[in-house]
């Protein structure tokens, strides 16, 4: 597959990106009060770093392969909608024409995206489903995923490694989150293991050497020990950090939880009180980038699939949330192994979509619009991203745009804004009759 960036400077339709505008309010909405809960304090641990990247032996590449196809866990088949990209309005200009083959050097145009740094991470341990998160503070960078993680002092020209699987105890597993809250000067890591998730922060000015870490077991939010925890992510408002994960309880069903921890407090690594919440109406809550005072949060999956999406609210001087459904353009929702097809015609490019699925993968906050991404499978040509965005002041609907192409499938759009509010993006794309090996791009506004 490739990878791409996309840049969204301005909504307007081009390239393959397909448009849709409409204003809705409609939808129920509820408020709940969320439960309040406390910790014990967190423990301190030293990392040690490598020049090079650590080595599992036979048995444990074999153990977290396997660990692997238990991660991403699929959520409850629920009524969905069928509808094919062209129930969007088309892009008013073509769409992308595929890479110009023997073109090796074409000249940039103002405004083109330029390579600041291209720099191999070396990697020993290392999984066909990379999913890395990077976080930058200065020069000094910090990149996890599957299955490592590596800390550069020299904005990537150069790494040094430490072994996931041994720093905060044993049997890790897979999905790792970091993200850097430049206003305290401090690193946050989300690590997942096998029954429990561990949140580790260390100092910006010690560069990634001293983490104090908490294990977030799932008793965390109120569950039985034996409920198997998914698919999390972290977010930064402006005094607390937001933890999102899928909960699986040993009895059956699915669900998703997030929990609102106090930065000052945490940072401390001592015992202090947090809110969390869990609803099994919605399954994988996305938490936007870019909150200050307000966490925005969004599910489609569990009230019409393909048809309805549902934004929530906390504002952080309270400990009530609101919810909010509206009515989206209707999309195609994609269950894992639902006939979705990335491949090419001849075989040659296999279909690296089948596992995916059409939870929110991405979510933002910039300019007073919320908006939030996801896989939609295909109509009548190949599974495509669709971007729904919201009004920030009465989470009116305000419409959609579909990313897609008909020569190749294009999945995986994950969006963030930086401080000036400006969204990028990442998105993979491969396959169809051009044999275009997956691989990515990328994107802004």
């Amino acid at each position: 597959m490739f990878f791409g960036i996309l840049l969204l400077s301005h909504l307007t339709s081009h390239g393959s990106l397909a448009l849709a505008q409409a204003v809705g309010k409609s939808g129920a909405s509820g408020q709940a009060q969320a439960v309040v809960a406390s910790t014990p304090q967190g423990t301190w641990i030293q990392a040690w770093y490598s020049n090079q990247p650590p080595r599992l032996t036979g048995e444990q590449q074999r153990e977290i392969e396997e660990r692997t196809t238990r991660s991403h866990r699929s959520g409850p088949i629920s009524p969905t909608t069928t509808a094919p990209v062209g129930t969007v309005p088309g892009p008013t200009a073509p769409p992308l024409a595929p890479p110009i083959s023997g073109v090796s050097d074409v000249s940039a145009m103002p405004g083109d995206f330029i390579i600041f740094r291209d720099s191999v991470i070396p990697n020993a341990v290392s999984s066909f489903v990379q999913e890395p998160s990077t976080s930058a503070n200065g020069k000094n960078v910090f990149q996890v995923g599957n299955w490592y993680a590596a800390r550069s002092f020299d904005n990537g020209a150069t790494w040094s490694f430490l072994d996931p699987f041994s720093i905060f105890g044993p049997d890790f597993c897979c999905d790792q989150v970091t993200v850097y809250d430049p206003g305290r000067d401090r690193q946050f890591w989300l690590l997942q293991y096998g029954d429990h998730l561990a949140i580790a922060h260390s100092s910006g000015t010690d560069l990634f050497t001293n983490w104090c870490v908490y294990n977030i077991d799932p008793t965390w939010i109120g569950q039985p020990a034996t409920t198997a925890l998914d698919y999390n992510d972290l977010a930064l408002g402006t005094n607390f950090l937001y933890l999102t994960t899928n909960i699986f309880p040993a009895a059956g069903g699915a669900g998703s939880a997030i929990l609102r921890l106090p930065i000052d407090a945490l940072i401390t690594c001592g015992a202090f009180g947090y809110n969390y919440t869990v609803h099994t109406d919605s399954f994988t809550f996305k938490p936007v980038q870019g909150a200050q005072d307000v966490m925005y949060w969004g599910s489609n999956w569990g009230q019409v699939d393909g048809q309805s999406f549902r934004v929530y609210s906390w504002a952080e001087n309270s400990g009530t949330y609101f919810w909010f459904d509206r009515t989206i353009d209707p999309f195609t929702f994609m269950y894992r192994n639902s006939g979705q097809n990335c491949g090419s015609t001849d075989g040659v490019v296999t279909n690296w979509c089948q596992f995916a699925d059409s939870r929110v993968l991405s979510g933002y906050r910039a300019n007073g619009i919320l908006g939030f991404s996801f896989n939609a499978s295909q109509g009548s040509g190949f599974p495509y991203s669709r971007r729904v965005y919201f009004r920030e002041s009465d989470i009116a609907y305000l419409g959609s745009a579909s990313l897609w192409a008909d020569w190749t499938a294009i999945q995986y759009l994950q969006l963030t804004p930086n401080a000036r509010g400006h969204v990028g993006g990442v998105f993979a794309w491969g396959g169809h009759d051009n044999q275009l090996l997956p691989g990515h791009r990328l994107a802004h506004r």
